[in-house]
């Protein structure tokens, strides 16, 4: 009962209200709550949003049952029956027993955000998106929050929601207005158009080819926007609402335009989240701005300096005039290579990069359907690029301002451009280690990214220690292994040992009884075993590392503990191994005892790796599932091994009623005597009483 100024829960038997409490929570306020309800012996609990709130009194309650037995939902029956629910439910589920207040809590899900487009898309000033996803007619509090790009002075829109797909009216809609730096709002009520215009958001901009997280939120009487998590201006009032909602039911909704605009978006949108309530503005100012960071490689990959490099298949979006580029780089000495090449359609390139180990020096290149400019920066006598040892190379770029780094220190002076850097090619192409004149990169790249913003000498300072990498992800998974086939690795292992620490990790899921090698190590030529890891399910040892000594002689450490774990569940498999010790961990314990090591164990320097066999698939084959197959340049213990990515899914159980039958025993005794009886109830329940009297002591236990 919402009516008045304080809610109440009313309880009805026999079609009167027969309880009536004030609850605290205030629940008709058009935003999402969750209701539990506990009949229990001469009381019901009541939970709303975690706040229980109990009544007491001499009743039973049960529910009815038959052919005949009728349940509404949102209405009720004969004199109760215009007590109509005006609003929104789901999830409305009754248990036949009594849950705890804390399950209520577990089971509740409530949610009220709608996620209209998640990736990031393009608009290229004529693209009209019409929205699938169907929301409720949300009240008068709700909020709308979106990455966009714009292009300088664009006026487009980033949502609407019209009546029907030929309607020239706008039941809500958001636009942004980089010639005026303004973000709006218009609705429409009995026919009248509105239009809530935000303060400028100058000196801070938005159409600067970069994302910005654009933010609206409606409250009962006021409108508030929000740019990169921070409020623009005072908040707006907001006058003429009249209603339950301003969404048009069921009504259609477009992303960059509307059906009846020349105002079409030109940039992009992405993470466009429409919620049913009014955000707070810590809410807004948690999610910050958009993501404007591409990886565009990842693991450590090698390029043979004459056909191997790495076509980028992520679109890369077009960024502004102020952008910042970070790789770490292995070089091999005297080398001429093109770290990065961003190009177009049709193969024309926007920029590019390349280290000259020859002349010790970074090259930009950019260019335009008029020319081509290219910047050297200045030769270093300290710092060698290319010397066959791990280094960051940085490029930030402030309009027509280029400056280089190596190692998170400039690298020479800051370079002009004739004219200010136009941008990177609209959803254009990249390749790594090449670029368009065939300048093939010799040695290893690794950790290659891309900012849509400049960074600042401090970020890159803290970006630079590239040799710091400990993770290896060698299979993120899962994959299924049938016995036959294996992974070959493609991020090549780091050459490390168990002089510095070495750890290998994995989950698993073995099919019972089965053996088989989970991950291999080798030279180049496959003849010589730098470290293997293989299960032997129906045996005792199971799990073995192997590895060779520096005389070639193969050694086996087996695990001494015998917990299977070939039953067909998820287990993770750490090994840890020093100078001194290999230790074995399943789901993050101990497995046996600590092994004694007489030999270093270390990774084959550039080795080839698989997962899921011997190298050669002829033998050894892995039966089940691998996932999170990942080897650590560190010794991990048991405080620092993670299994959270490891576990098996949690059965949902089957509530049922446990009796609870009384069994009375009386022993007889004399003096101090010790009586037992046992006594089975109905539901197979068993007691046993002991007591110990002086007299006839009666001894009476209830069994569970």
């Amino acid at each position: 009962n919402g009516t008045g100024t304080t809610n109440y829960i009313n309880i009805i038997g026999n079609n009167t209200i027969i309880a009536q409490k004030a609850v605290s929570t205030v629940f008709d306020d058009n935003t999402w709550h969750y209701m539990g309800i506990i009949v229990k012996k001469n009381q019901i609990e009541i939970i709303i949003d975690a706040t229980t709130t109990v009544i007491d009194f001499n009743a039973y309650f049960f529910s009815c049952g038959g052919t005949n037995s009728v349940t509404n939902s949102g209405k009720g029956f004969g004199s109760i029956n215009n007590y109509g629910f005006i609003g929104q439910m789901h999830t409305v589920t009754l248990y036949a027993y009594n849950l705890l207040s804390s399950d209520i809590s577990t089971l509740s899900y409530c949610d009220d955000q709608w996620t209209l487009l998640e990736p990031i898309t393009e608009f290229r000033g004529s693209t009209i998106l019409t929205v699938n996803t169907t929301i409720p007619p949300i009240g008068l509090k709700f909020s709308l929050l979106s990455c966009v790009k714009q292009i300088p002075n664009n006026k487009g829109y980033i949502f609407v929601n019209s009546p029907t797909t030929t309607s020239t009216t706008e039941c809500i809609s958001f636009l942004v207005d980089g010639s005026t730096n303004t973000i709006q709002f218009n609705f429409n009520q009995n026919s009248v158009q509105s239009t809530i215009t935000s303060d400028s958001t100058l000196p801070l901009i938005f159409d600067d080819y970069s994302y910005h997280r654009i933010g609206i939120t409606i409250g009962s009487s006021s409108v508030n926007f929000y740019l990169d998590g921070v409020k623009v201006g005072s908040s707006k009032s907001i006058f003429g609402v009249t209603g339950d909602t301003l969404i048009c039911d069921p009504g259609v909704m477009y992303l960059g335009n509307s059906y009846n605009s020349n105002f079409y978006l030109n940039g992009g949108l992405g993470q466009v989240n429409l919620y049913g309530h009014e955000l707070t503005s810590l809410e807004v100012a948690a999610m910050g701005g958009c993501p404007n960071e591409y990886i565009l490689l990842e693991p450590i990959t090698e390029y043979d300096g004459s056909t191997s490099f790495t076509d980028v298949l992520d679109l890369i979006p077009q960024l502004g005039t102020s952008i910042s580029l970070t790789s770490c780089i292995k070089q091999n000495l005297n080398d001429q290579g093109a770290i990065i090449s961003n190009y177009n359609s049709i193969s024309q390139p926007c920029f590019e990069i390349v280290s000259d180990g020859l002349n010790n020096q970074l090259i930009f290149t950019t260019t335009t359907s008029t020319s081509t400019e290219v910047l050297f920066s200045d030769p270093s006598n300290t710092i060698n690029i290319a010397d066959n040892t791990w280094k960051q190379v940085a490029i930030v770029i402030v309009q027509n301002s280029i400056t280089f780094y190596v190692n998170g220190t400039q690298y020479g002076s800051t370079k002009q451009l004739s004219s200010s850097f136009t941008q990177l090619c609209s959803s254009g192409f990249a390749n790594i280690g090449k670029r368009s004149t065939n300048n093939y990169f010799s040695g290893f790249l690794k950790s290659v990214i891309l900012y849509g913003y400049p960074l600042n000498s401090s970020e890159i300072y803290d970006l630079s220690d590239c040799d710091a990498q400990t993770i290896y992800i060698l299979l993120p998974g899962p994959s299924y292994f049938p016995g036959t086939n294996s992974t070959t690795v493609t991020p090549l292992v780091p050459q490390t040992s168990s002089t510095n620490g070495l750890s290998f990790s994995a989950c698993v899921k073995q099919t019972p009884d089965s053996v088989g090698y989970i991950f291999i190590n080798t030279n180049l030529t496959s003849d010589y075993i730098c470290l293997a890891v293989y299960l032997n399910g129906p045996g005792i040892a199971h799990i073995q590392a192997i590895f060779e000594d520096t005389s070639g002689n193969t050694i086996t450490i087996s695990s001494n503990s015998n917990l299977r774990i070939d039953d067909g569940l998820w287990h993770q498999i750490d090994i840890s191994i020093n100078e001194n010790s290999l230790v074995f961990f399943v789901d993050g314990v101990q497995y046996g005892t600590s092994q004694s090591l007489s030999s270093v164990v270390s990774t084959c320097s550039n080795g080839n790796s698989t997962v899921g066999s011997w190298w050669t698939e002829s033998t050894g084959g892995f039966i089940g599932y691998l996932k999170n197959v990942i080897m650590y340049t560190v010794w991990k213990t048991a405080s620092t091994i993670d299994t959270s990515q490891c576990q098996n899914p949690t059965p949902t159980p089957t509530a049922t009623q446990t009796p609870t039958p009384t069994a009375t025993a009386t022993p007889t005794a004399t003096a101090t005597a010790t009586a037992t009886a046992t006594a089975t109830a109905t539901a197979t329940a068993t007691a046993t009483a002991t007591a110990t009297a002086t007299a006839t002591p009666t001894a009476t236990r209830t069994p569970t």
